[in-house]
């Protein structure tokens, strides 16, 4: 099937259109507090990505549609939601709106940390001879700690975990948004909704330390207020410059072991986090997933990966190795396998029946395509057309799950034994997901359906689901794939719609095949089911 999808091209768009700013930008930019321009300049580009990524993608393809073939680049002005563009001197400014909102954040969190600060004046100190260093952990979901089992699976995870700083860290401080959340090991695990307000609760201020803090912090406000006035783009760091004393004052006192990020903080690697003055901890970036590809023309990465800015990186495979450094993302690269923060709990498989579990990718609605940028309603003609330009439609993740259904009959008749379906949705569902898929799957694993499909949790252990599978069907290139290849239990990435730019995408593996379309994914599997038998 020749590919109908851009969201490659609408992303180098983006790319073009952010690396034309780039000189403007660090003209404009001075060196900041002790943090460089070149860092700072950076982050700056780093946060216009995150807020104007999915509004840009949107524009890019109605003028594309609209615009009989044209490039967004070709205007003069590009008007984007909180952000103008002049393509005819290379720059770039906020708007009126936006800049007010963020200098208000500002002037909000900077009274916010100061009251922390002064709040941390009147709280004993925990008693302990020597000050412990914390590691500090950000993006991890609440579904690894809000379950039945709390967060015992974390726990020994970190226990035996391959990523250094978690298996050598004695002292754990997570965000989290769950309210009251107590850890199973509480000396050694504090969950927390802003972890360097935390850890002033536990290694109060001395009134010496205060003043420097206040004086910095005074410091920061006017320093912040000249710059903004020079340049007031400069507004959108709000985030990093309203914490920037309380992170000072929290690395002087060496509290800080080590940063965790997630690939949920793509975006966010704050100034303080890997350029402060005097910094002596390291920052990590722990992918906990590898689907990285989006498609058209051929396959490739999102503009965010280009500005990750951290020491070191802990990831599964070193296919996505070679795609990190082909997009010459800085740090140390540690391939360590699958990372899913809960341990490896292997279950016996049954020999009364043939167990499949599939793993799909939850599909956004169309309404929520248009907010991401990957679906637009135009007018051609008299008629208004809609279309989207993303793999993971409703209409390909349902053929994927009715095509992998209607096989696994085929396969019943054809090895003579009962076939059962496990299937473990990718996301908890939100109002963002399409609600026909969602009662497609709701009917699919009804009662009256002749053919079993059980539906697993999303924060269900995948190494039991799996260890406990004959094979697994994934859609292309979702991670539990990769888990399944760690376990030897065979995975095939099923593309239902036979496209050439996800074909591209496939890098062999072990335990790992592809197919391409209904009848191929038929022939692989009765492969596999050969090979059991």
């Amino acid at each position: 099937m020749k590919s109908k999808y851009i969201q490659c091209a609408l992303d180098h768009q983006f790319d073009e259109l952010v690396n034309s700013v780039k000189p403007y930008i660090k003209k404009k930019i001075p060196d900041i507090l002790g943090y460089p321009r070149s860092s700072v300049s950076h982050r700056l580009q780093q946060q216009f990505i995150a807020l104007e990524y999915d509004f840009f993608k949107g524009e890019a393809l109605r003028y594309l549609k609209e615009g009989l073939g044209k490039s967004i680049l070709d205007q003069n002005i590009i008007e984007l939601h909180r952000f103008k563009c002049d393509t005819r001197n290379l720059s770039m400014s906020i708007n009126f709106y936006y800049f007010i909102k963020c200098m208000y954040r500002f002037f909000v969190q900077w009274h916010v940390v100061l009251l922390i600060c002064i709040k941390s004046l009147c709280i004993f100190p925990e008693k302990d001879k020597k000050r412990p260093k914390f590691t500090l952990v950000y993006g991890i979901s609440d579904i690894y700690f809000s379950q039945d089992l709390a967060d015992v699976e974390f726990v020994e995870f970190c226990k035996n975990s391959a990523i250094n700083p978690l298996f050598e860290a004695k002292y754990l401080m997570v965000k989290s948004q769950a309210k009251g959340l107590v850890s199973s090991v509480p000396k050694h695990i504090c969950y927390t909704r802003n972890p360097l307000y935390k850890l002033l609760e536990k290694k109060k201020l001395s009134i010496v330390e205060f003043i420097k803090f206040f004086l910095l912090h005074c410091k920061t406000f006017f320093v912040y207020l000249k710059a903004v006035f020079n340049y007031p783009t400069l507004s959108i760091l709000f985030n990093d410059f309203s914490t920037h004393s309380l992170a000072t004052t929290i690395v002087s006192k060496k509290l800080i072991d080590n940063i965790l990020l997630t690939n949920s903080n793509m975006s966010e690697q704050f100034l303080w986090m890997n350029s402060i003055i005097d910094r002596n901890f390291k920052t990590h970036m722990v992918w906990y997933s590898e689907n990285a590809l989006i498609y058209g023309p051929g396959a490739c990465c999102e503009v965010f990966y280009k500005y990750i800015k951290v020491d070191e990186h802990w990831f599964w495979t070193q296919n996505f190795s070679d795609i990190l450094h082909e997009m010459q993302v800085p740090g140390v690269f540690h391939s360590i396998g699958p990372i899913l923060f809960y341990p490896v709990i292997k279950k016996t498989k049954s020999n009364n029946y043939i167990s499949i579990s599939v793993f799909d990718v939850t599909p956004i609605s169309d309404e929520w395509s248009k907010k991401m940028g990957i679906g637009i309603s135009y007018t051609e003609g008299q008629y208004i057309r809609f279309e989207r330009v993303d793999y993971y439609t409703p209409e390909i993740m349902s053929k994927f799950i009715t095509d992998v259904m209607s096989i696994a009959k085929d396969i019943e008749s054809y090895s003579g034994n009962k076939v059962k379906i496990f299937f473990k949705p990718k996301r908890v569902y939100h109002e963002k997901h399409d609600t026909n898929y969602l009662a497609l799957i709701e009917k699919l694993s009804g009662k009256s359906n002749e053919l079993s499909m059980i539906l697993v949790p999303p924060e269900e252990n995948m190494y039991k689901m799996i260890s406990a599978s004959d094979f697994s069907v994934v859609m292309p290139f979702s991670s539990p794939a990769l888990v399944s290849g760690a376990l030897n239990v065979p995975a095939v990435y099923y593309d239902p719609v036979s496209n050439i730019d996800v074909m591209s995408g496939y890098k062999k593996m072990d335990n790992i095949i592809f197919a391409s379309g209904k009848e191929e994914l038929y022939v692989k599997i009765i492969d596999i089911v050969n090979a059991i038998n």
